[in-house]
């Protein structure tokens, strides 16, 4: 995701700095407006057992049929391989649902290029509702999955 400008905020950032699931622990880097709809994101530090493992990014918004049909609202970059098979994106995702649920967002959008894998399966395992598919601008199809934020 390309991040867009930094401009001032009205919510509590304090409330949205940090969220925890298990051993996991987002640390917030800096919220910022994102694409031409200006949608609210987050940039996090990704860390498990205190070790920094990558980065996940978060966009709130209601309406991601429209404005993010392809981006989905949580992006994940796992920069350390080791972590590789431990759970990492259900973890992300389940401790950003808090994020979702500070801004009463009730459902958040999830998409892959992949059938199988780590991103189905966590799906699977939040009873995601798999959706229509979308083409990509470079011609791939993403398998998109509607999850409750509850």
């Amino acid at each position: 995701m390309t991040r867009g400008t930094e401009p001032k905020f009205t919510f509590d950032l304090d409330k949205v700095s940090s969220f925890k699931f298990d051993n996991l622990e987002l640390k917030v880097e800096s919220p910022y407006l994102y694409g031409k709809h200006k949608i609210l994101g987050f940039s996090y530090q990704v860390y498990v057992d205190g070790k920094e493992l990558g980065v996940a990014t978060a966009l709130v918004t209601d309406d991601f049929f429209n404005k993010l049909a392809i981006e989905g609202s949580i992006g994940l970059v796992i920069t350390d391989r080791s972590s590789f098979g431990i759970n990492i994106p259900l973890n992300v995702t389940k401790a950003m649902l808090n994020l979702f649920r500070y801004f009463k967002q009730e459902k958040i959008l999830i998409t892959t290029e992949n059938e199988g894998g780590s991103i189905h399966q966590m799906c699977e395992d939040l009873n995601g509702t798999r959706i229509d598919p979308a083409i990509s601008k470079e011609g791939k199809t993403m398998i998109r999955y509607e999850i409750d934020v509850k």
